[in-house]
């Protein structure tokens, strides 16, 4: 059945265009491409597609959308997306649970004014008259339906009277690093979200609700705003988990063939780290004004919002030690290649110090002096055994110059183990390596 306003008839209100919600996607679209359960890491050294101007360049188009500058706070342009609105409604308490798609605007209104525990979950917000009409059924300001329109939004968490509105960014590795808005607005009767597209991970906690597992059926609706926010900061625990994966595979790759093709590949996965840190980082900051608010939250679930505070301290912990481990194994990667040119050198070295005696020696018998003309002029060329004498010669200083870079080498390995032992004597009791 298509959308339709009991009041208006505008047929097909979940049919349409609009520039609002454009999805970010990152340059690294070649870097992590798609698997069917978790995304394998198989970094490929292709550029991105021209059609793909990256991650800044959509922010700013996004910010171009909002419109012009100077227009009316909260106004919100009534357009329609060509993206279909699917709205769905979760009521329940302890003994029920009733879940519904909705169709046309009277039935979210009737919703609304029912007291039972309210979930409304909006999918496609590019249609910004229905998510207005929505939003205004449930007394939702109107700076927070242009915050909702316009996803380019960092996490952060406003309070509007009896409504607090949080935004929350869910990041995942979809042929590339992106994240996506999710908006949550809390109110006395219900809690809202509004996703910009299809697929989240927040099915863990719908599961709950209809199984009736855990707590959050016999809980107020703040208990489900910690739920949400929780589930949105744990996706992030396998992006990370699958980087690392990625990183070990690298450094096992590293100890046999390293190359500048890994360090462009350990440049691009810290850069991804970084746009990961940047966006889960202000969720700190709203989780921690969300513990505060004690208008809506009960002190029973600001102590499960502490326990999400301390998953988003530690996915900032793992993107720090993951960006970390990648400087580290792109350092020894640069090292690992420089050493391996030094041995090329050193046998480059060798070669020369061998062929420069006997280049000297063939060069000079190699002069064209007439020994006719007088016995000076290099006699032993008309020796009987002058050939043998020369390979003989040559033979020897190339003995003599092996011997002695052995011996060289030899001595430099006798005088690093000599300064290890006196280092180690000085770490094992306190003195002087001198």
């Amino acid at each position: 059945m298509p959308w339709k306003d009991n009041t208006a008839d505008i047929p097909s209100l979940f049919q349409g265009g609009s520039t609002f919600g454009i999805r970010r996607r990152q340059v690294f679209s070649d870097l992590f491409p798609t698997s069917q359960v978790a995304v394998q890491l198989q970094i490929s050294m292709t550029d991105a597609p021209n059609d793909n101007p990256g991650w800044i360049a959509d922010q700013l188009e996004d910010m171009q959308n909002r419109g012009e500058p100077g227009a009316v706070p909260g106004e919100v342009t009534a357009e329609k997306g060509d993206v279909p609105v699917d709205v769905q409604i979760i009521q329940y308490d302890a003994d029920r649970l009733d879940e519904v798609q909705i169709n046309n605007l009277q039935d979210v209104q009737r919703y609304a004014a029912l007291p039972s525990m309210t979930w409304v979950n909006v999918t496609g917000i590019h249609d910004s008259w229905v998510v207005s009409e929505i939003c205004r059924s449930f007394g939702v300001h109107g700076l927070v339906i242009e915050d909702i329109v316009n996803p380019h939004q960092r996490a952060k968490l406003e309070t509007y009277d009896d409504v607090t509105y949080i935004v929350a960014r869910m990041g995942e590795l979809d042929g590339g690093f992106d994240s996506e808005q999710i908006s949550i607005v809390l109110c006395d009767r219900a809690v809202l979200t509004f996703q910009e597209r299809t697929g989240d991970c927040l099915e863990p906690i719908r599961r709950r609700l209809r199984t009736g597992r855990g707590r959050i059926r016999t809980r107020r609706h703040d208990y489900l705003v910690y739920a949400i926010l929780d589930s949105i900061v744990d996706a992030y625990f396998p992006v990370l988990a699958t980087i690392g994966d990625k990183l070990n595979q690298i450094e096992q790759d590293l100890t046999e063939d390293p190359s500048v093709d890994a360090v462009a590949m350990l440049q691009r996965i810290r850069t991804v780290l970084f746009m990961i840190r940047a966006v889960i980082a202000p969720h700190q900051e709203a989780v921690a004004h969300l513990i505060r608010d004690e208008r809506l939250i009960t002190e029973d679930t600001k102590v499960y919002l502490r326990d999400c505070a301390d998953h988003i301290h530690q996915v900032l912990e793992a993107c720090d030690t993951t960006r970390e481990l990648a400087a580290d194994l792109r350092d020894y990667c640069f090292a690992e290649m420089s050493f391996n040119q030094n041995e090329t050198m050193k046998t480059l070295t060798v070669i020369a110090s061998v062929f420069i005696p006997l280049s000297f020696i063939a060069g000079f018998y190699g002069m064209n002096f007439d020994p006719s003309a007088s016995s000076w002029n290099m006699p032993e060329t008309r020796w009987r055994y002058g050939y043998a004498f020369a390979i003989g010669l040559m033979g020897t200083v190339t003995a003599i110059t092996l011997i002695g870079l052995k011996w060289m080498s030899a001595s430099r390995r006798r005088n690093r183990r000599r300064r290890f032992r006196r280092t180690k004597t000085f770490l094992d009791f306190g003195t002087s390596p001198h």
